[in-house]
């Protein structure tokens, strides 16, 4: 059984697929063939956002148990990246 891909490799997959539709060499059928894996591609990913959405919403729940969106910058991110390095 092959292993999920990550997110990253999904979204790197999604931009190699828009560089390819880019070309003006492809045939009708093989930008078609691209277009779906592109949409499939999306649409997980998607998923995968939605999915890190509601983690973060219980994540950041109040004490009296109501979630609180909170706004996650890039900056956040990488700021939580560099401190379990």
């Amino acid at each position: 059984m092959a292993r999920k891909k990550t997110f990253d490799e999904k979204m790197s997959r999604l931009e190699e697929i828009v560089a390819e539709m880019n070309s003006d060499q492809l045939s009708l059928e093989k930008s078609v063939k691209l277009y779906e894996e592109g949409m499939t591609l999306l649409k997980k990913c998607e998923n995968d956002l939605k999915s890190a959405e509601g983690k973060i919403a219980l994540l950041t729940k109040d004490q009296s148990g109501h979630s609180e969106l909170e706004e996650i910058t890039e900056k956040d991110l990488e700021e939580s990246h560099e401190s379990r390095l």
